[in-house]
């Protein structure tokens, strides 16, 4: 498994970690912004990952359910939350500048 599945998959609580990083940018970062689209668009990678963790929480329960789990849906999760995130710290910097 690789380490994405072995943080996120295995414990989803840790997703809550980077939720509560990103909101915490994002409210360090706030009061600076020029723009409130570019704040909502900070604001994205603290909701994601907080459903991302909502998710894999099911999922890890769903898991132990069946005798195979596959899980293909990371094959979509994985570069969606990456990008929410990129996304996320560029509009936290730009917003600032």
């Amino acid at each position: 498994m690789s380490v994405w599945g072995r943080i996120f998959v295995d414990h989803p609580w840790s997703a809550l970690l980077v939720a509560a990083l990103f909101a915490l940018l994002w409210l360090w970062r706030s009061p600076r912004r020029r723009s409130p689209g570019l704040a909502i668009v900070a604001a994205l990678p603290a909701l994601a990952w907080t459903a991302y963790a909502v998710y894999e929480w099911g999922m890890n329960v769903w898991s132990g359910s069946v005798i195979a789990p596959i899980r293909v849906d990371l094959l979509v999760m994985i570069p969606l939350l990456i990008g929410i995130s990129l996304l996320g710290v560029a509009a936290m910097v730009r917003g600032t500048a």
